[in-house]
């Protein structure tokens, strides 16, 4: 995110309806620096208002969700470079 318009937020790009959702962004030191339990909300890359330094930081998706086949229960990890 550098005030260009392009790849300002990160986070998943969601549909459907969900029974549980838990969207977070972790530091190198494991450190909870960004949460959310609401679909569509993203992470700007800052901390409490400041800019986060750029590294590589750790996300983890959590949901449970109503599918045409039932209830679908997953827990996804990766990673985002960030970079200004």
């Amino acid at each position: 995110p550098n005030g260009d318009g392009l790849n300002e937020v990160f986070g998943p790009i969601t549909s459907g309806h969900f029974k549980s959702f838990t969207f977070s962004i972790f530091n190198r030191w494991g450190e909870n620096i960004f949460s959310t339990e609401t679909p569509g909300e993203t992470w700007d890359g800052t901390l409490n208002g400041t800019i986060v330094q750029d590294g590589v930081y750790v996300w983890q998706l959590a949901y449970r969700a109503v599918t045409d086949e039932g209830v679908e229960q997953k827990r996804l990890t990766g990673s985002v470079t960030l970079l200004r």
